[in-house]
């Protein structure tokens, strides 16, 4: 029976997307109630299931003997849900105050609440066929909310987005298709593929490729910035929680739960990943540092640090894919604020380009102190959950000890420079404005957007300080225990 609450978790948030349209035109307060109530008892659930773990999987349609719909939580669904459960309802919150004057507020938040529930069944997938088909259904989710202010911008960003989202689909097909022939089912540590023949090699690049597209993987990270022109909490949704960490998730799943690691490791399909990888994570940190507009700079800079995750599941060892998680978790809590301080400015001031936040740090106090919070996690300084996950990177690439794990671990030496240059360029403009110019008078957000921003950047310096625990805990899911 404790099986089953792992469906509802998933059916709950995406019946309520539906029923939401029910409530039509009534009282914004009894609309709001109603997603936030949802949201968190949604949460509530998924929190009791990642504490206490259902031990039998679900299987809940049976195709065939080999083609069978299974939900199944494990180590790293519990890491992913837990992120979702805490980040959700935080974003909800934020967009109450975003949206608030918007006209196109009910279909936002039904497909909000749909992708949520999508996005747990891709935690809960028990095998190959069902997080292939919750994979496809997060990107019939999420492009309503791309498109969502329907203006010639955000439309072709929508589109931009479901054409590489649909490539990189039908890349991944090739490599589920593949596996599921040659018996690979139920996703345990460690028990997939052994990798001996070149197909094989080339069908794991190639499912590599596939699901790396909503991870942002040069040259298709393309849609990634141009869905910055959606509403901030759709592209804090897209760069931070669901659609890139779902990409870097299938990933995971791939390398040690489809195939064996250590079948890959040494071969050129692991140096064609990692050298893409790093060449990622410096074309995008470099791309960053060219960036005028506000949000498309923090685009881009997901797009390299997308690629420190998909660096340490590509590593294929037990300390990569410690490292990989722990930068799952502490980029999703670190960007997700940056994004969250970059439209606490857009909201409050209309201002989107970097050349106009000169001095605002003193009208935005609590804004920019939270930028700089994300800005120094991000860059890697300790003792900040940045420096940690960074820092067992690094580790990681050196115990593998192989030439292009040291050429990657350059790229995340470059990278933190241009970082620190793109993030700390913005914190400089905020507070040591050019020839002393200040804002003006006090111009904060309101509650419901500096309280999740004050909440996340208290997060970012506890995980930090009392980063062993999570460490460990990312260190016993690569060890299967």
């Amino acid at each position: 029976m404790a099986a089953y609450w792992m469906l509802i978790a998933i059916l709950l948030p995406i019946a309520a997307g539906f029923a939401y349209l029910a409530l039509g035109h009534g009282p914004q307060i009894v609309r709001r109630l109603y997603v936030m109530g949802i949201m968190i008892l949604d949460s509530v659930l998924v929190a009791a299931l990642c504490l206490y773990t259902p031990e039998r999987s679900l299987s809940f349609m049976i195709f065939t003997r080999s083609l069978t719909m299974e939900f199944r939580l494990d180590g790293l669904g519990r890491l992913f849900a837990a992120l979702l459960a805490l980040l959700y309802p935080l974003t909800t919150l934020y967009a109450f105050s975003y949206l608030e004057h918007w006209r196109h507020n009910r279909p936002f938040f039904m497909f909000f609440l749909m992708s949520y529930g999508v996005t747990l069944g891709i935690c809960f997938a028990g095998n190959l066929l069902t997080l292939y088909c919750f994979y496809e259904l997060l990107t019939l989710a999420t492009v309503p909310l791309v498109m969502n202010q329907m203006d010639h911008d955000s439309i072709r960003a929508a589109r931009t987005y479901l054409i590489y989202s649909i490539g990189g689909a039908s890349l991944a097909f090739v490599g589920v298709v593949f596996l599921i022939e040659n018996g690979i089912s139920s996703f345990e540590l460690g028990g997939g593929l052994w990798a001996e023949e070149p197909i094989e090699y080339a069908v794991y690049v190639i499912t590599f490729l596939g699901f790396s597209v909503k991870a942002a993987l040069f040259p298709a990270h393309v849609w990634l910035p141009r869905a910055s022109v959606a509403p901030t909490p759709v592209t804090a949704l897209l760069h931070a929680v669901a659609v890139v960490k779902a990409g870097a998730f299938a990933v995971f799943r791939l390398t040690y739960y489809a195939y064996r690691a250590e079948s890959l490791r040494g071969t050129w399909a692991q140096a064609v990943v990692l050298g893409l990888c790093a060449v990622t994570i410096v074309f995008g940190s470099v791309i960053a540092m060219r960036q005028i507009h506000f949000k498309r700079r923090l685009a881009y800079s997901t797009v390299a640090n997308m690629s420190y995750i998909l660096f340490g599941a590509a590593l294929m060892t037990r300390e990569g894919m410690s490292a990989g998680m722990q930068h799952l978790l502490f980029h999703a809590v670190t960007k997700i604020l940056a994004f969250f301080c970059a439209g606490a400015v857009l909201h409050r001031t209309e201002k989107e380009y970097i050349r106009d936040l000169d001095g605002m740090g003193y009208s935005m106090p609590l804004t920019f102190a939270a930028f700089a919070v994300s800005s120094l996690s991000l860059v890697g300084i300790p003792p900040l959950c940045g420096f940690v996950s960074k820092w067992n990177l690094l580790n990681a690439a050196a115990a593998l000890g192989t030439p292009w794990a040291y050429f990657g671990a350059a790229a995340l030496l470059i990278s933190a420079l241009c970082t620190s240059i793109y993030m700390f360029g913005v914190c400089a403009r905020a507070w040591f404005p050019k020839g002393g110019k200040l804002s003006g008078e006090k111009n904060e957000a309101d509650w419901r957007m500096t309280v999740p921003m004050a909440f996340l950047a208290l997060t970012v310096i506890l995980c930090g300080i009392f980063a062993k625990p999570i460490c460990d805990w990312t260190f016993r899911i690569a060890l299967g225990l």
